[in-house]
């Protein structure tokens, strides 16, 4: 950036790319940032505004008028317009749709009219067509014709005459063949597409198992009418990743960038699951007071209480990470569930057997240097045998849990670790000291 030296204002170099524009726009306060993004020309403006967070970008955006937004969308990719419009309250979105020209007013209805987290919202109408009859010398000349409104040309569809999608050839076997060569000579029918309804997410995972940049999208009579490329799946990589993780943490989905959230929107969307995990905690508080009794004849077991609960959930915490991430990666399905059991639980005795017999190594020691009184060999084998209790309970409620919420239809990321941990809390209790009563004669 380059401070002008008369008016004391920051002006942009044109060397400088747009995503360093948005970086630098948003270490400003808001007053320059506004002064700075109406000094931009339109199409620059447009492609810096793709790049800011949602909040700051709504903020810049409801400072234009109607015209000059209109100028933005129409200087925008197809996909980042919705960005834009979204970031109006309903009236002025409405207002500005209207302004819009014939064709671009078009084009914004029939994506606004998609699902949210559709296919549909984030493909681009603009790619290359092309027919099997055709020669090579004809594509080169569409391609000279049409190719520099394309989104890429690196794949190009072919269609038939309903425009149905029968197959994509990459550009580099159109360079390599003979100019008279038909298109139809390079076809093997072996392509991968997408329904226009379908989840964003789901597009995200086809793309990674087929190693593919581009990802023609069809509707329910297999017309082509888009594509996906792997620019607007970035952005829906990063957003399911950060939605997993936060309420993998405890905490609902966020939607926006932590620095960008306001503290008080940040406090209620964590002060939820805290709550109702404090609440559910009060279980552990009541689970203790049943054994009171049991406590206070023989204090030493309640030192013991921390190692035993711990354990449980560790393992519980590990193997739902495990489960919640192989659902993410679509690498099992709900029909596994009896696999999972009898691995989870052939992997929980083999762990459990070796926290135990260190639990039985520790506690005796501990016994014997500081409680000399109490029966050391009676108090290891308590902790050793709930050790291999709980650490196996929690392999199979890590395991099991999401299973349980997706059986429920509902995202078994909110098996989180409070929520395992809380669940095995009770449970690594409950077993502890129904062991230590039976085998202390408690």
């Amino acid at each position: 950036m380059e401070k002008h030296q008369e008016s004391n204002q920051y002006v942009p170099s044109r060397l400088v790319h747009p995503v360093d524009i948005a970086d630098f726009l948003e270490q400003l306060d808001f007053h320059q940032q506004n002064r700075l993004i109406h000094q931009l020309d339109t199409k620059l403006a447009a492609e810096v505004i793709s790049y800011l967070p949602g909040d700051l970008r709504e903020q810049l955006v409801r400072s234009f008028t109607d015209e000059k937004l209109v100028s933005l969308i129409q200087a925008s990719s197809p996909d980042d317009r919705l960005y834009i419009l979204e970031s109006l309250d309903h009236y002025q979105n409405k207002r500005v749709i209207n302004l819009l020209d014939f064709y671009n007013k078009i084009e914004v209805q029939t994506r606004l009219n998609y699902p949210k987290k559709s296919v549909g919202r984030i493909m681009t109408p603009y790619f290359v067509r092309v027919r099997p009859h055709w020669n090579m010398y004809k594509v080169f000349d569409h391609l000279r014709r049409y190719g520099l409104h394309a989104e890429t040309f690196e794949v190009l569809y072919v269609i038939n005459d309903d425009d149905e999608l029968i197959d994509e050839i990459q550009l580099k076997d159109v360079i390599l063949s003979d100019p008279d060569q038909k298109i139809e000579t390079l076809l093997d029918g072996r392509f991968t597409c997408i329904d226009e309804m379908a989840e964003q997410e789901e597009a995200l995972e086809v793309m990674k198992r087929f190693d593919i940049n581009v990802l023609p999208v069809v509707d329910e009579r297999k017309k082509l009418v888009g594509i996906v490329t792997a620019d607007d799946i970035f952005d829906v990589a990063e957003i399911e990743g950060s939605e997993d993780l936060e309420k993998f943490s405890g905490i609902e989905a966020l939607g926006e960038r932590y620095s960008r959230i306001s503290v008080f929107t940040l406090l209620k969307k964590r002060l939820t699951w805290l709550t109702l995990l404090f609440s559910s905690g009060i279980l552990t508080v009541h689970t203790m007071g049943q054994f009171e009794n049991k406590i206070s004849e023989k204090a030493l077991i309640a030192l013991f209480v921390p190692l035993i609960i711990a354990s449980g959930g560790n393992s519980g915490t590990q193997t739902a990470s495990l489960m919640i991430r192989a659902f993410a990666l679509k690498d099992i399905k709900l029909s596994d569930w009896s696999w999972v059991i009898r691995r989870e639980l052939f992997s929980g005795l083999i762990l459990s057997l070796v926290l135990g017999s260190m639990g039985f190594i520790l506690s005796y020691i501990f016994t014997k240097n500081f409680y000399p009184e109490e029966n050391e060999i009676q108090i290891a084998v308590a902790i050793s045998v709930s050790l291999i209790c709980v650490v196996i309970t929690g392999c199979l409620v890590g395991a099991m849990l999401p299973f349980l919420l997706s059986k429920l239809k509902l995202d078994p990321s909110v098996s989180s670790t409070p929520a395992v941990t809380t669940i095995l809390d009770v449970s690594g209790l409950l077993i502890y000291f129904t062991v230590v009563s039976l085998i202390l004669g408690l």
